[in-house]
């Protein structure tokens, strides 16, 4: 059985989704998880949030300034990663050439979002990648997406397109307190983390070169401290939407 986590990041400037996460099996994810709350806790953070730690905000306030504290956390949380995650995906859909393409074909028939689109996008990498060479079942993939996604309604239908992926899972990537839809609250799945961890380092990475109209062959590979290698990227240019909707058959407008 393998686990795949995915976080979304939103670039308001370039108008651009991205959706990323990490793959692993059960057991692997399991060593994951201790090493990563034994590492959150020598650090005494009750969790990590990489838009929090760039800013020095909420529990990374007090780290304002230690850069070698700073440093010191990232290589321990990056190499936590290596140990234990086989894969890596990340994908990206800018909003101008997801509105061309709806105007010309009946793109939010298949797609109602980018943010759909990226997401289903990167399952499709995850069977694309366990397919090869070992032929792993893609029905025993599972696929947790973070809770807060802009468009839940919209990735499970994109999950249901041919071939038929199993439905996504939605969590929160931390702790939340109790509200009137959940009394008791919901515990935080510290997988995603590092989904969060690799959404925010490609989006910065997009907005600091503005690439977005640049081949994808051509991203320099920049992702902090990461395992970048083992990240298999893949952002939609305009050429390859028209290969999606030729290949997916939707319709062009009349």
């Amino acid at each position: 059985m393998l686990t795949a986590y995915f976080d979304e990041s939103r670039d308001e400037r370039f108008r651009m989704t991205f959706v990323c996460g990490w793959v692993a099996s059960v057991e692997q994810w399991q060593e994951f998880e201790y090493g990563w709350k034994l590492l959150l806790a020598k650090y005494d953070v009750p969790y990590f949030h990489m838009r929090e730690y760039a800013h020095s905000v909420g529990p990374f306030a007090k780290w304002k300034g230690k850069e070698g504290t700073r440093r010191a956390f990232m290589r321990g949380a990056a190499q936590i990663i290596v140990d234990t995650i086989q894969r890596g995906f990340a994908c990206g859909v800018s909003d101008e050439i997801f509105e061309e393409y709806d105007r010309v074909y009946e793109l939010r028939s298949k797609f109602r979002s980018p943010y759909a689109l990226a997401g289903r996008t990167c399952a499709n990498l995850v069977v694309e990648w366990a397919s090869t060479p070992t032929t792993f079942p893609r029905n025993d993939i599972e696929y947790v997406f973070e809770d807060g996604a802009p468009d839940k309604g919209g990735l499970i239908d994109a999950m249901k397109l041919r071939p038929r992926l199993p439905a996504p899972l939605f969590q929160p990537g931390r702790d939340q307190k109790p509200t009137r839809k959940s009394a008791t609250g919901k515990r935080g799945v510290v997988h995603l983390q590092t989904s969060d961890y690799l959404a925010y380092e490609l989006s910065k990475f997009t907005r600091e070169h503005q690439a977005i109209k640049v081949d994808p062959s051509k991203f320099r590979a920049s992702l902090g401290v990461l395992p970048e290698r083992n990240v298999k990227r893949m952002f939609f240019t305009s050429t390859k939407m028209s290969i999606l909707c030729d290949m997916l058959g939707i319709e062009k407008r009349s």
